[in-house]
């Protein structure tokens, strides 16, 4: 009730809603930095599944503590403002991957006990799960820079709510102007020309598995480098490239090549360089944001308001300290953990996609040992590229820049360690081959 007695709104102890408010984002910040210490807890074998659930279970705790100070901002205010919206938003960010994953895994069962078609569909259900997480966290930045500058203008939801708006608008006119020309500027980067028709084998290869795949046969290029590795871009199957370099030509046998450009299919089957694209852009756009936020207060803090008499100025100068000082601690925690979560969840849908194209890539071919067989000897005679980047890395079949001391297991790794993915092949090859055995004859 209000001090009046009147029907207004509910009274709170002072400092609840801000407390539970912050709360759920420092559980939320907790929950993303457990996850890859807890990846990298190989000497736990036994407590491996349990551990894997910590960060679920913070998330839900952070979702609570978020919904809980939007629900009581609302009911104990005349209107819903910033710390409300962004509570509610911060809740919802938190519930995504909760929501999402316990779907995935009520419809098509544990990881190891999936079926080809269950995992490939569990895979393709888990990478647009964290697009979305990674649209929400871009809404999230955009709001909170955009309330920030509000705070000077006395409008910070309005351009909360605006700057957000704009940010996700901007970024998918982007995306679709990066569509219609990412394929050119990829293959112009690795130097790659199309195969001319002395590569008849190669050629043979790839049309019989399009086939298989159901795909048209896209256009084959080979990059002139000794490295072995792959990689494909196109829009859609109708628009596709394969890239091959001659390193992979020269090692691999027909079977190995085989699961190689089956693997590439797959992802054009499956969207996955729209999907990479998409995600790359993402990613870019939310550091952008919080650099340019950054930037922001700082050009603020090198010109202090003044006003027209000494109490006005004296006035001026205290809100102008409060905004520099509230901007710099949001700004700098932005610009270090905003682009830190979005390249994490960049590196996630990766692998997952990686993961999804191996499983794609063996119920092409019918056939687990030629991509076995090829990943084997591409980890064995793994190289640097000369043209590959940090920015393309994730379009190869195997990471061709250096990778961390994870190898592959790292959280910001966009390629899972190549033994993950034999050793799923090989169980999903082992289950297959169970329940075959165990129909009646």
């Amino acid at each position: 009730m209000t001090p009046d007695g009147g029907s207004g709104v509910l009274a709170l102890p002072a400092g609840l809603i801000g407390g539970l408010a912050i709360a759920g984002f420092v559980v939320a910040i907790l929950a993303a930095a457990v996850t890859p210490v807890l990846s990298r807890l190989d000497r736990l074998e036994a407590w491996r599944g349990p551990l894997k659930l910590v960060p679920y279970a913070l998330l839900l705790v952070g979702a609570i503590l978020a919904g809980a100070a939007a629900v009581l901002g609302s009911v104990s205010a005349e209107r819903s403002g910033v710390r409300e919206v962004a509570s509610g938003a911060l809740a919802i960010l938190c519930l995504t991957p909760l929501i999402g994953a316990s779907a995935v895994r009520l419809r098509y069962g544990a990881p190891g006990k999936r079926t080809f078609q269950q995992q490939i569909a569990a895979n393709r259900g888990s990478s647009v799960l964290l697009v979305a997480v990674l649209f929400e966290l871009m809404a999230v930045t955009g709001f909170l820079i955009g309330a920030a500058v509000g705070v000077a203008f006395g409008s910070a939801l309005v351009a909360g709510l605006a700057v957000a708006a704009i940010s996700i608008l901007v970024t998918l006119g982007a995306t679709g102007f990066a569509m219609a020309s990412g394929d050119g500027m990829v293959l112009d980067i690795t130097a790659a020309k199309e195969a001319g028709p002395q590569e008849e084998q190669l050629r043979n290869v790839v049309a019989e598995l399009a086939i298989a795949a159901g795909i048209p046969a896209p256009r084959i290029y080979l990059i002139q480098s000794p490295a072995a590795n792959a990689l494909s871009v196109g829009r859609n199957p109708s628009n596709a490239s394969i890239a091959i370099t001659r390193g992979l030509l020269e090692k691999l046998d027909r079977e190995e090549l085989q699961g190689v450009i089956a693997h590439e299919l797959a992802h054009i089957a499956n969207l996955d360089s729209r999907h990479a694209v998409l995600v790359a852009l993402l990613v870019g756009a939310i550091v952008l944001l919080t650099d340019v936020f950054l930037h922001l207060i700082i050009e603020v803090a090198k010109n202090p308001w003044t006003g027209d008499d000494a109490q006005s100025t004296f006035g001026a100068l205290g809100a102008w300290l409060i905004v520099v000082v509230v901007g710099l601690i949001v700004g700098g925690l932005l610009r270090l953990l905003a682009p830190v979560a979005a390249l994490a969840v960049q590196a996630a849908v990766s692998r997952d996609r990686e993961y999804l194209a191996d499983a794609t890539a063996v119920g092409i071919t019918r056939n687990t040992a030629g991509l076995i067989g090829a990943l084997e000897k591409l980890e064995r005679t793994r190289a640097e590229m000369k043209g590959a980047n940090r920015g393309t890395q994730h379009l190869w079949i195997v990471n061709p820049v250096k990778e961390g001391k994870e190898g592959g297991r790292g959280w910001f790794d966009t390629h899972p360690a190549t033994s993950d993915r034999i050793e799923r092949l090989r169980a999903l090859t082992g289950q297959d081959t169970e329940r075959a055995d165990a129909r009646p004859t």
